[in-house]
């Protein structure tokens, strides 16, 4: 019975050391980084360009412009959001998803609404 105390008790400590970490330094900077709705969101938004597009992974690139380097039309544009709003389970107001004409703003506006902490270029530099 003592046995099974003193392993209750280093567990529990050893679940507050870890807690402790996770809300200070640079673990909590990005812990957000490893739930399953903040991971990888850059390559899973330009793996679904791909897809909802129809064009080669090779020819999307953050700068990517949905409907002139793309080649999307209107109704492109409107599934590429739908898709997007599946893909991170997010809706886009429709006022929202009428700004976000490349694929860096996608992946930019995404990273914003899920809080995740990771951005490869600010929305402003690509135009």
């Amino acid at each position: 019975m003592k046995m099974f105390a003193l392993l209750i008790s280093l567990f529990l400590a050893l679940n507050i050391a870890a807690q402790d970490k996770l809300t200070t330094g640079t673990a909590a900077k990005n812990s957000q980084l490893n739930t399953p709705r903040c991971a990888r969101v850059q390559q899973r938004i330009l793996k679904l360009t791909a897809v909802q597009l129809h064009v080669p992974r090779s020819k999307v690139k953050l700068q990517s412009r949905i409907v002139a380097d793309l080649g999307g039309d209107d109704l492109a544009v409107i599934e590429m959001t739908s898709a997007v709003e599946d893909e991170f389970r997010i809706e886009i107001p429709d006022d929202e998803a009428e700004k976000l004409k490349t694929v860096q703003q996608y992946v930019d506006y995404i990273n914003t609404r899920l809080d995740c902490t990771q951005s490869s270029t600010p929305a402003s530099a690509v135009r």
